[in-house]
């Protein structure tokens, strides 16, 4: 399940993104209030990538695992 808290995780960083730019795209506002909001996205952007680049990584982990479980699968066959 820890896999779905990360996918839960990312989807609340990009809800979360997606409200700042709101707010950053309100008019109304100081523009030292949008660069404070500005900064916030980067840090969330920069967790997201974090998160996106661990999960890159399973993919190839799991990837690379399964393609040695068919090849190891295939060796077994040529020998019987």
């Amino acid at each position: 399940m820890a896999g779905k808290k990360k996918s839960h995780d990312f989807s609340a960083l990009i809800s979360e993104l997606e409200g700042l730019v709101t707010e950053i795209e309100d008019e109304s506002r100081s523009l030292d209030d949008a660069l404070r909001t500005f900064e916030s996205g980067i840090t969330l952007v920069r967790h997201a990538q974090k998160l996106l680049e661990e999960m890159e990584q399973k993919v190839q982990t799991l990837t690379a695992a399964g393609q040695a479980a068919d090849t190891a699968a295939l060796d077994d066959k040529d020998i019987e």
